[in-house]
């Protein structure tokens, strides 16, 4: 046995051998943004991994010390988690998150980069945990997040790091549907979708020529969501568009958004030809999701080769969304050619992916499939036409439809109503629009299905664009008072996102 005098002075030995160590690597962490992590970056929301472990590696012996390459891969990693939905990839993703943040803890508070780094990952943590139905550990670390850029806002006000993140935030806070504000409360959260939308416009505008923010990319990324989900006025849609140039679609994501804002607001044709563009685009094969969108745009013409892209979706992606939604639309299409066979077999299928519905369309596919009844073939074409943005012809199959109405049962006729509306709408005839909208929720409005809320959702949004906010703010109101069983959240948030506009301008 050792003296405990040699024994006493070696656990000194030891210990100050931990804290020198310790002290070293303190010192040894930090982060900066050189050019090579800028270029790390783009390639890493280019889907690049080769090229992103390229430029890491020679930052990594250019700059010892620097630890930005955590950041980065966790950018790679959360996309490919984020887009393919793969449980293992989930899983894997939040295992090294854990490790990640560890070592950027160590950082010297004064980098302004630390806060940033840290939101980040946790952000991203947080939409990874929505994939996969964890909503109370992903609005913590959403709570974590929030606190975080707004501590380095207040700590660096003229530093440009986390505004794109912070901008997001304001929006999607500003945006919670009623049913979850206890959330924001609980969190001491606050939004502001004007002010996010304005951070975020800032950053996709900064200076192209001399100056242009290395965020841009990632700013016309959250834009593209917010536009399409958060905003009634399809000219915000047609202004970010304009946003895009040609590199643009030589990036996966900001093709696939580029593509999905066309999609969404009726411009079918255009987004066909973004879609076409994506096989030429390295890395898109990683989004399983552009055959699902392949499949829509085809779809909305009435063109049955979309068949042949959902069934790739269904055969090549892993994750859960859609892929229900997948079978229905597969139903629609033998449906349509008048293959009863054909849209059994395709709603047994879907019956037996054994999936839980997370999303709204896949909750409507299979309330759909246990009903057994085959779509009014009329009200089909009219719903999948009008999506395509073809609204002369929607407006004439309706036109035809009503011969027929006093034959349909009470649910056809409520939708019958409701799509009267919206063609009427997307053609300017406003007060046809709100007459038929009026109609749908005095038909609908104790019914299940979205088209009750989503008539009085609309009616807000055309009271709200021509400058009638107390009409506007009780049609939103109502809305939110109606809790269908489709789309409820999608409306909700909406809605909510509409009072939260209507207050900015009364203020």
């Amino acid at each position: 046995m050792l003296p405990f005098c040699i024994f006493t002075g070696m656990k000194k030995v030891f210990f100050l051998a931990i804290f020198l160590l310790t002290s070293l690597i303190a010192k040894s962490v930090t982060l900066v943004f050189t050019e090579e992590a800028e270029n790390a970056y783009r390639a890493a929301l280019a889907l690049d991994q080769p090229a992103m472990e390229k430029w890491l590696d020679l930052d990594r012996t250019r700059h010892p010390g620097n630890q930005i390459d955590l950041v980065i891969r966790n950018y790679f990693d959360f996309f490919l988690a984020f887009i393919k939905e793969e449980k293992d990839l989930g899983a894997r993703f939040q295992e090294k998150r854990e490790s990640r943040l560890i070592i950027l803890n160590r950082v010297n508070d004064n980098n302004p980069l630390k806060k940033w780094a840290i939101a980040t990952i946790y952000l991203q943590s947080a939409a990874v945990r929505t994939k996969f139905d964890e909503p109370y550990s992903a609005a913590l670390e959403l709570r974590k997040a929030f606190l975080l850029l707004q501590e380095n806002e207040k700590q660096f006000p003229h530093y440009d790091m986390g505004k794109a993140s912070l901008g997001l935030l304001y929006v999607l806070i500003g945006s919670i549907p009623p049913q979850y504000q206890w959330v924001v409360r609980l969190a001491s959260m606050h939004g502001n979708i004007p002010e996010g939308k304005k951070m975020l416009y800032e950053i996709v505008r900064s200076d192209p020529v001399h100056k242009p923010s290395i965020f841009r990319d990632e700013a016309l990324f959250f834009l593209s969501f917010i536009e399409t989900n958060l905003n009634p006025d399809k000219d915000g849609i047609k202004q970010l568009l304009a946003e895009f140039g040609d590199d643009d679609l030589r990036h996966p994501l900001l093709l696939y958004a580029k593509a999905n804002m066309e999609l969404r607001s009726g411009q079918n044709d255009a987004a066909l030809q973004t879609l076409r563009k994506s096989q030429g685009v390295q890395n898109c094969g990683l989004i399983d999701y552009l055959l699902f969108m392949q499949g829509e745009a085809l779809l909305r013409k009435l063109d049955f080769h979309a068949d042949s892209f959902y069934n790739a979706f269904i055969q090549r992606f892993k994750g859960v969304n859609y892929v229900i939604d997948a079978w229905r639309k597969r139903a629609w299409i033998s449906a349509l050619k008048g293959d009863v066979q054909g849209w059994n077999d395709n709603m047994q299928s879907l019956r037996q992916t054994g999936f839980q519905a997370q999303n709204e369309s896949d909750k409507q596919a299979l309330r759909e499939a246990s009903g057994h009844r085959m779509p009014n073939i009329h009200l089909l074409k009219a719903r999948l036409l009008f999506d395509g943005g073809y609204y002369q012809q929607v407006e004439q199959l309706l036109r035809e439809g009503a011969k027929q109405l006093p034959d349909w049962n009470t649910g056809d006729q409520l939708e019958y109503f409701y799509r009267v509306g919206r063609v009427q709408q997307a053609l300017n005839q406003r007060e046809e629009a709100l007459h038929y909208y009026a109609l749908t929720y005095a038909k609908g409005h104790n019914d299940k299905t979205y088209f009750a809320a989503n008539a009085l959702l609309l009616s807000g949004e055309i009271y709200e664009n021509e400058g009638d906010f107390q009409q506007a703010e009780e049609m939103y109101k109502k809305c939110l008072q109606l809790k269908p069983d489709e789309y409820r959240l999608g409306i909700h948030a909406r809605a909510k996102a509409g009072l939260n506009r209507i207050s900015n301008v009364n203020k």
